[in-house]
């Protein structure tokens, strides 16, 4: 049988390699995820001042649900600091770093390796990097998570509002599909 971590002519990274770079790239992807919750759901509500795009966002995103939906990391960010609807600069701090270590571990970080020659300890220092870069990107996330929750408990005490003006009208079942970004409906 050959091993799976053998090609060739490279090696692959190990198994707890594998395991703590995944588990790093699962915060940074959460992390994403919910900042762009976080703008879509501000935005969609006004709760924030409209999101200005320059020209070439325009350009390349149309629009802010555009933006939203295919902006990098940094982007994202850029776009919620203009917005001066997160006042607290620690939490942007916090969010610049992980979105680093995001692009890091998406476009660099296995490739500038190298597994052909990996020691013990080389991966044990690797495995160790990969924590200290997850604990960053979880320390980002549970911030994003935490404002993420917020707008969407928000959003959801406005459609119940809503859905009680509604059925004063005489309209039994209004539902917002939109009001949060999972359960959007996206513009054709």
């Amino acid at each position: 049988m050959v091993s799976p971590l053998k090609t060739d002519d490279h090696s692959l990274p190990s198994r707890d390699i594998s395991y703590a770079y995944a588990v790093a790239m699962y915060f940074a992807q959460r992390f994403e995820i919910d900042l762009r919750a976080i703008l879509y759901t501000a935005d969609y509500h006004g709760w924030i001042p409209d999101i200005e795009l320059s020209e070439e966002d325009k350009k390349r995103y149309k629009d802010t649900e555009g933006l939203v939906d295919g902006a990098t990391c940094g982007k994202l960010i850029e776009a919620l600091r203009r917005t001066d609807w997160i006042k607290e600069k620690k939490a942007l701090a916090i969010f610049e770093r992980a979105c680093g270590h995001r692009n890091k571990l998406a476009h660099s970080y296995l490739a500038t390796l190298d597994f052909d020659h990996l020691t013990k300890k080389k991966e044990d220092e690797i495995i160790l990097g990969l924590y200290r870069l997850t604990h960053e990107l979880y320390g980002g996330s549970i911030i994003t998570r935490a404002l993420r929750e917020h707008c969407e408990i928000e959003a959801d005490k406005l459609h119940a509002s809503l859905s009680e003006f509604m059925k004063d009208l005489g309209i039994e079942s209004y539902e917002d599909p939109n009001r949060h970004f999972s359960t959007r409906k996206k513009k054709k």
